[in-house]
């Protein structure tokens, strides 16, 4: 193969790439910011519906203000592989999340998200920071650093080898009140300063703010949960259910609706979880019915000291 053939061949698999982001940003309430999409397994499995749940290290993600509810050191580890049967590309998330209580004087997160293809890298590194305000409501705060990085070389652009963002600064904010009915409500404001991705901020290239409201509601071994998502003109209806078995495995299911200016677009979720000692193994899977690509696969390892 001839050196222009290879440079065509590239071409063509960066054009693929982007062909697929464009379509997630229509599809997926995502809105130009793959990390939206980097959570853990048990999260996705419920539909994404999480902000009232809150009680695992996926609350430095998703709702800070939960993260109230752990009394030990927790770390979680996920891995996944998004939509297999995209041809030209292969794309995948991580996620390592660590919670720290500090008694009276609140819990700290840390966590790093990082959204992976052949040609482009985007990366957050996240502290959480959250404590009771009064009774069982508390209030979290995320103060996170974002970047991408293209690799260009090879086709011919006149950027050059390789373009970053540099590091931009997001700032998130998240309350959380377990009442005492075994109701749990949470509400979540991602990117409170509308921070700006691209390399040249004139641009634009702002992250929309994004709102979350949820309810939670826990009985008899089964946790139900409901959460509304808004986001540049989306609205992400989407909910959940886990059930678990005796103390060590659990069944999620969940699903939600994508509406935007009356169009709309729905995913399927599940998954399993499964506990031994202090150690928890969990699989998510999602489906969206109008990618007809594969779904993504997760799985999640979390451990608490």
């Amino acid at each position: 193969m001839g050196v222009s053939q290879e440079k065509g061949v590239s071409a063509m698999k960066y054009g693929a790439l982007i062909g697929v982001l464009m379509m997630l940003a229509w599809l997926v309430p995502a809105r130009a910011d793959e990390l939206d999409l980097c959570v853990g397994a048990r999260p996705v499995s419920l539909g994404g519906s999480f902000v009232a749940v809150a009680d695992d290290p996926n609350a430095i993600f998703l709702n800070p203000a939960g993260l109230v509810q752990m009394d030990r050191m927790e770390i979680t580890v996920m891995g996944a592989r998004l939509f297999p049967g995209i041809e030209g590309d292969k794309l995948g998330m991580g996620l390592v999340g660590l919670v720290l209580p500090a008694g009276g004087l609140g819990t700290l997160g840390l966590g790093v998200q990082m959204f992976m293809a052949d040609r482009f890298n985007k990366d957050a590194f996240i502290l959480s920071y959250a404590r009771y305000l009064m009774g069982g409501l508390s209030l979290g705060v995320n103060l996170k650093g974002m970047m991408w990085k293209a690799d260009l070389s090879g086709l011919n652009d006149p950027l050059g080898g390789s373009v970053s963002s540099g590091l931009k600064i997001g700032l998130d904010a998240g309350l959380f009140w377990r009442t005492p009915w075994k109701v749990r409500v949470g509400a979540f404001l991602r990117n409170i300063n509308q921070p700006s991705i691209a390399k040249n901020t004139d641009l634009g290239g702002k992250l929309p703010m994004e709102v979350r409201v949820g309810v939670a509601y826990e009985r008899l071994g089964m946790l139900a949960t409901a959460e509304l998502t808004s986001k540049d003109g989306v609205m992400d209806l989407s909910g959940g259910v886990e059930q678990r078995f005796g103390e060590n495995f659990s069944v999620y299911l969940g699903g939600g609706q994508f509406l935007e200016k009356g169009k709309g677009s729905a995913k399927v979720n599940a998954g399993v979880g499964y506990t031994l000692w202090n150690m928890r193994l969990e699989y998510g899977y999602r489906y969206l019915l109008d990618l007809p690509v594969g779904g993504e696969h997760r799985i999640s390892f979390g451990y608490r000291f």
